[in-house]
């Protein structure tokens, strides 16, 4: 049997075993392209490319909220979310509706076809909540679902707490201030205030009052207890250069210098996507 030439065994190779035969043989250039790869790679990470958190996602799923100042859940529920949710029930293309109630508050979930996005769902139910009957005295927002924001908006949420004896209207007067003083970022579009107070008409007296209607609690390393609090919701500018590490550092940044809360109060970053690009 004849031996195998060295163009016999080269032609058995697989092309793989060829490729790493040719790197092996030009190390200096094969060096040279791993060097042009890693370089790119760094600078793409360092600031070529944004970094973002999430790509668009569509969930076919629209919140309808409000309150309605009666303090009984049951009245609520009967005069404002089933009335709201049986006129949904029979909207072409809803797949689902849920509905929750508090004392003077309720949250109807709808959720339509796959083929609908939430802005086009939302437009649906803007379109026939004229026609509902519920009282005039119930507020009524609809609120379509970004599965990529925080609360649907925001990009970024800062909490501010404050002494154990603030009260929401102190609260809002504080959180109110740094989220002026947050508006002077670069990248900052809006900062806007989670009211906890929302004003309303009684049913029963006819007679406009401001209730709280939002709770919040949270937790600081530096205190270890939990205390009642107002969240700051941030938009990111869709002019800034800043992706969202950026975004990110610079609110941090900027309640690192803030000088605008009065003692015993004290805010920091508590909802960001950035730590999850981070890791």
């Amino acid at each position: 049997m004849r031996a195998p030439t060295v163009s016999d065994a080269d032609h058995d190779r697989s092309a793989i075993t060829k490729l790493a035969t040719a790197a092996t043989r030009n190390w200096k250039i094969t060096m040279a392209l791993w060097g042009v790869v890693v370089a790119v790679g760094l600078v793409a990470y360092g600031g070529g490319l944004a970094r973002e958190g999430f790509p668009p996602v569509n969930l076919p799923i629209v919140v309808v909220d409000g309150t309605y100042f009666v303090d009984d859940p049951t009245t609520v529920d009967r005069d404002v979310a089933v009335p709201l949710g049986a006129a949904y029930a029979d909207i072409d293309g809803v797949k689902e509706v849920q509905s929750f109630t508090s004392e003077n508050g309720y949250a109807v979930i709808v959720e339509f076809e796959d083929e609908f996005s939430s802005p086009e769902g939302a437009a649906v139910l803007e379109a026939a909540n004229p026609s509902i009957d519920v009282p005039a005295e119930a507020s009524l927002t609809v609120r379509p679902i970004d599965a990529t924001k925080f609360l649907e908006v925001y990009d970024l949420l800062v909490t501010v707490t404050g002494p154990a004896d603030a009260s929401a209207a102190d609260l809002e007067a504080e959180a109110s201030k740094l989220s002026t003083y947050l508006e002077t970022g670069e990248g900052v579009d809006r900062a806007d205030v989670r009211d906890l107070l929302t004003e309303g008409v009684n049913p029963t007296t006819g007679e406009e009052e401001i209730r709280q209607t939002r709770f919040i609690r949270a937790a600081f390393a530096e205190t270890g207890r939990y205390d009642e609090a107002i969240a700051i919701g941030l938009v990111r500018s869709s002019d800034t250069d800043l992706d969202l590490l950026g975004f990110s550092d610079e609110i941090n940044g900027l309640l690192d210098d803030e000088t605008v809360l009065a003692d015993g109060y004290s805010a920091a970053v508590t909802a960001d996507f950035a730590n999850d690009i981070r890791t």
